[in-house]
């Protein structure tokens, strides 16, 4: 009696070929293996949320949430995203360069990072909160303020991978990485009061602004809900802007 025929491999999904899922799997995995050998710098990302929060909690301790903790929280979850991720292309740019030649995905790549970089994210966004929750009086929703902060955590992730897609060295990553977050704090309606016009304009291409934009309106009793969903979706425009740039300076490296 024949052996029976070998069941044919299901046909992936449009999604599935869009992110090269089966080839992000791989390098997933991979990189998940990597963060955990590097026990120093796991940690060292594990740290910075619990001892960010309790600082923030010991500065406001006792004291009602206010727009100041809001554009705190902000500029923290930009930190978190961008610091999480600005190395991690550079840092291994000749062995992507390698793999690019076997005939790996620049979309299974990013996908590989964005993944474990959003879990990331969402730990410590997680934490932040609750740490600065235990001594601040907070006002929103504490779900809701989450997703504010995740979200704005996500859109700095995307900025990372971007700067570190950009670079072709560490040294210039370290020249690369101030130049995008300190406009952060200084193109702020938090710390420049009254603003013009090309300011406005500028602001509206920070990250950090957007992320205030959600906890201001989450902080009031009447949310509006309009502002809060025009925020969250420049957030996702900025993450996916972001990354689209990623893949094109990822794909340029092969000429």
């Amino acid at each position: 009696m024949s052996a029976p025929a070998e069941a044919a491999p299901a046909a992936e999904g449009l999604l599935s070929r869009l992110l090269r899922l089966r080839q992000a799997s791989v390098l997933t995995h991979r990189y998940v293996d990597l963060k955990l050998a590097d026990l120093g710098g796991l940690l060292l990302l594990l740290v910075q949320a619990p001892l960010i929060g309790w600082l923030i909690g010991i500065a406001y301790e006792g004291k009602t949430e206010s727009r100041t903790v809001d554009f705190i929280l902000a500029i923290v979850a930009v930190w978190f995203g961008c610091f999480n991720a600005c190395r991690e292309v550079v840092k291994e740019r000749l062995i992507f360069l390698r793999e690019r030649r076997a005939g790996v995905s620049v979309r299974a790549y990013l996908t590989s990072k964005v993944l474990v970089l959003a879990v990331f994210a969402a730990l410590q966004c997680l934490i932040l909160l609750l740490m600065v929750a235990r001594t601040v009086r907070m006002q929103g929703s504490l779900p809701l303020i989450y997703v504010g902060l995740l979200s704005t955590c996500l859109a700095a992730t995307a900025l990372g991978l971007l700067l570190s897609s950009i670079v072709h060295s560490q040294n210039s990553l370290i020249a690369l990485v101030p130049i995008a977050l300190i406009p952060q704090l200084i193109f702020s309606k938090v710390t420049l009061g009254t603003t013009s016009p090309v300011v406005d304009r500028i602001e509206s291409g920070m990250i950090a602004a957007w992320g205030l934009e959600v906890l201001d309106e989450l902080r009031k009793t009447s949310h509006d809900w309009t502002a809060i969903l025009r925020a969250e979706g420049v957030l996702l425009a900025l993450t996916v802007g972001f990354l689209a740039l990623a893949a094109i300076c990822l794909r340029l490296q092969d000429e």
